[in-house]
């Protein structure tokens, strides 16, 4: 196996941050400190009951924990100006101005104002993260799509549940909120931007596994005729969406990580009371080839650590369903990058998504004995190659789509 190869060429010695990074590991994930009885049972309850439960902090503890190493590398650079907000929603998730709420999508913008200048682009790109995972995780990789010069890059606002944005970590009663959650950072963005009397821009949604699989989401939500009902914000202006680029997206997933037909089961069985248990591990284990990757996961206090909790589980193969009914309504440009040994999403739907969609400017590239963290940065520069040509692939489509 490539994991094999891996510890055979480069041993396995487990991974330790560096003397300067300790401080931030030595933070905990606000969730592993938090029970089952209560997080599981207890709070849905005096939820229920009108007497409370975690509203004091909406965020169980995640929103006051400091910011990563990489992010703080880009966030203290002279070159680029990084600014983090919210965006409050109500109980129907329709943007609400004139008042704080006790749900928001927190998001990170990032500008290279002089690259940008420079380079005379003038295009916003929004980057969608994994689930279990935050935006500011694609802070080493945003480098490079600064430096082109996009006027934009947000490393997402959190998605719902994730982050610095509300809700008990990673437990999601459905997928379709990840999409309303991008569209209302977009929109407001775009708000902004018209009030301070710039144009509004187009945008590139990019997207790596779950944020693939939102990018897509959004795409049939938005722009396709689906049937379905988007939260009504008139107010604001309609979303430019350019095209979508999307890694290892979650189209399907792959016999590794799906849990099996009796867990399925019993997930359904216990929904009803149990939603937020935390029952499968999913992929964990089975991400990269490279060990690092999960014991540096495991020690970051802004991932979810834990198994993929029922309602979530439940939710991700309801999502899966909706896209495969509507596999056909996408006519935006769009560019797939899917790795031949991932062991968490099926490669086989990436291709099968690719082929049903209807639209005429679609690519699709299968990159060999590459597993589902496309972006991994290597140990050294052989090893690194791999993501080096991931991250040229992308910016070639960008900068050509952009056009």
């Amino acid at each position: 196996t490539l994991r094999e190869e891996f510890v055979a060429k480069y041993g396995d010695e487990d991974w330790k941050p560096s003397s300067e990074d300790e401080w931030y590991y030595k933070f905990k994930s606000p969730n592993d400190n938090l029970s089952t009885l209560g997080s599981v049972f207890l709070d849905p309850l005096k939820c229920y009951l009108t007497i409370g439960g975690s509203a004091k902090d909406p965020t169980y503890g995640r929103f006051d924990l400091p910011f990563s190493p990489r992010e703080n590398a880009l966030r203290e650079s002279k070159n680029i100006r990084c600014t983090g907000s919210r965006v409050f929603l109500d109980e129907e998730d329709r943007i609400v101005y004139d008042r704080k709420t006790d749900k928001w999508i927190w998001y990170q913008v990032w500008i290279d104002e002089e690259a940008s200048k420079r380079n005379g682009k003038d295009i916003d790109i929004c980057l969608v993260h994994g689930i279990c995972d935050y935006g500011g995780k694609f802070a080493p990789h945003a480098k490079a799509f600064l430096d082109a010069g996009v006027s934009f890059v947000s490393l997402f606002p959190d998605l719902p549940s994730h982050g610095r944005s509300t809700g008990l970590h990673s437990y999601l009663t459905n997928l379709f909120v990840l999409a309303h959650a991008v569209n209302a950072v977009l929109s407001v963005v775009d708000d902004q931007d018209l009030k301070s009397n710039q144009s509004q821009k187009e945008k590139i949604l990019i997207g790596a596994s779950l944020g693939g699989f939102t990018c897509v989401l959004h795409s049939k939500l938005y722009h396709a005729n689906t049937g379905m009902k988007v939260p009504n914000n008139p107010s604001l202006p309609k979303v430019k969406v350019k095209g979508f680029l999307v890694l290892c997206p979650m189209l399907g997933i792959a016999s590794d990580s799906r849990p099996s037909s009796f867990v399925e089961l019993i997930a359904r069985g216990i929904i009803y009371f149990a939603g937020r248990l935390a029952l499968t591990p999913a992929n964990k284990g089975k991400n990269s080839e490279d060990p690092w990757v999960e014991q540096e996961y495991e020690a970051d206090p802004q991932c979810y650590h834990g198994y993929i909790r029922v309602a979530t589980g439940l939710a991700i193969l309801d999502g899966l369903d909706f896209i495969e009914e509507h596999k056909d309504k996408v006519s935006s440009p769009f560019k797939i990058l899917h790795g031949e040994s991932d062991r968490v999403t099926r490669v086989e739907d990436s291709v099968r998504f690719y082929e049903a969609a209807k639209s005429t400017n679609k690519e699709i590239k299968l990159f060999p004995k590459t597993e589902h963290v496309m972006l991994r940065i290597g140990r050294d520069e052989e090893d690194d190659k791999k993501r080096v040509e991931v991250t040229a692939t992308m910016l070639e489509w960008v900068e050509r789509i952009e056009k």
